[in-house]
């Protein structure tokens, strides 16, 4: 003990010793907001970079599903077209420049268009050239009516499988009789009706390249100078960069989902156990639960039925007694101002008694307060107050029986 007294006492003492220790202090809490600065910042790179790591990791998704829409189209164009697929697939890369659409647009559309023409019954050779005509047509009728690829290609679809509307828009009526008077100009002997699907689907074919021709080739004639199509190009070149950089990323993707599926089934049954123990802990619980809110309501029923009767009271026994309370009013105001007479009665009163005799004072001072107004009308305030109390007791008395019923019930409720 006498060591740390002695220890103490040099501190107090020794002013260099102090100055030692605020320096020591100083630099404790500057290493400390050092520190804090240092965890902050630690704390905002840790939350760049996770968000910096999902928003790439999103960004890879998208391009890997750009890509995967690519390989699902030549899927397509693989199973439609068994022996030309690889020289389509090749032109499909060429419609970029030619055309203003896209690898995988011109892909799609050449396979959709294929297997429709197919299923008419035409061959794989006049299928496989007719749909390469339509998508170039497509690319061409963009430029020249300023419509979308997909726009131009849904009106060439329909008007190939028999819809008139679409083209209607454009000025091109594909309605049966145009195409039975075209079939005849162009030596044809057989009604529309009396044609097979095959033939119907090619003289709608014929028409609709012979009315389109003006627009036919627009593209790469406007190419040099006109702006949307140079803008068009360019989109579709960066869209043929994110694609290829995006199909390096499809085994990555594909392996991961794959671990998922097989997984799956695993986390599904995790899932729904977690679920049913937490239902087989509810379960008994939520009837009380139940119960509870539904005396809650019953206690907040009885609540408001006691003050709407409370209030239902007060008002009956106002309009009963309203002759006696007004007065009561009028009295209490009354009160009120016989209580500053009385005050000014008492000042007057002291001056009075301080300059008269003793005797005269007791004596002079009881005679004239008993016989003073402010006396008389004071008693009468009182005498009035008194007269009608009774009544608000009898009222009182009602009210605390009732708030004792509600607290028994309340009581017996819970």
């Amino acid at each position: 003990m006498e060591l740390f007294r002695l220890f103490g006492s040099i501190l107090i003492d020794n002013k260099d010793a102090n100055n030692e220790l605020d320096k020591t202090d100083k630099k404790g809490e500057s290493l400390g907001q050092k520190f804090g600065h240092i965890t902050k910042t630690v704390a905002i790179m840790g939350t760049a970079i996770v968000g910096a790591g999902a928003v790439a990791g999103g960004a890879l998704f998208a391009l890997a599903n750009k890509a995967s829409n690519l390989s699902e189209a030549q899927n397509v164009v693989n199973e439609t077209f068994k022996t030309s697929k690889d020289s389509i697939l090749a032109w499909a890369k060429t419609l970029a420049d030619s055309a203003g659409i896209s690898e995988t647009n011109a892909t799609k559309f050449v396979g959709a268009m294929g297997a429709m023409l197919l299923s008419s019954g035409l061959t794989e050779d006049a299928a496989a050239g007719m749909a390469k005509s339509m998508v170039q047509l497509a690319g061409d009728m963009s430029s020249f009516y300023n419509l979308d690829n997909e726009t131009a290609w849904e009106k060439i679809r329909a008007g190939i499988s028999g819809e008139t509307e679409p083209l209607k828009q454009l000025g091109i009526n594909m309605s049966v009789a145009n195409l039975e008077a075209y079939g005849m100009a162009n030596g044809m002997n057989k009604a529309y009706k009396e044609m097979s699907q095959a033939e119907q689907t090619q003289l709608r074919y014929n028409y609709l390249m012979d009315v389109t021709a003006n627009a036919q080739g627009d593209f790469g004639r406007t190419l040099e100078t006109s702006f949307p199509n140079q803008l068009r190009v360019a989109k579709l070149n960066i869209e043929k960069l994110t694609t290829a950089i995006g199909q390096q990323f499809i085994p990555g993707f594909l392996d991961a989902f794959k671990k998922i599926n097989e997984y799956m089934p695993e986390i599904q049954a995790f899932i729904s156990n977690a679920f049913e123990k937490i239902q087989a802990v509810i379960e008994p619980i939520l009837p009380i639960v139940i119960d509870l809110v539904k005396k809650g309501f019953n206690v907040l029923k009885e609540a408001i039925e006691f003050i709407s009767d409370a209030i239902n009271d007060a008002i009956d026994f106002y309009t009963k007694y309203k002759d006696i309370i007004d007065p009561i009013a009028i009295a209490v105001g009354a009160a009120a101002l016989a209580f500053n007479i009385w005050s000014a009665a008492v000042g007057i009163w002291t001056f009075v008694t301080t300059v008269a005799t003793p005797i005269t004072v007791a004596f002079g001072a009881a005679v004239a307060f008993l016989t003073s107004p402010v006396f008389l009308v004071t008693a009468a305030v009182v005498e009035t107050l008194g007269f009608y109390s009774s009544v608000f007791k009898n009222q009182l008395g009602r009210s605390s029986q009732r708030i004792q019923y509600g607290n028994q019930r309340y009581r017996r409720l819970f």
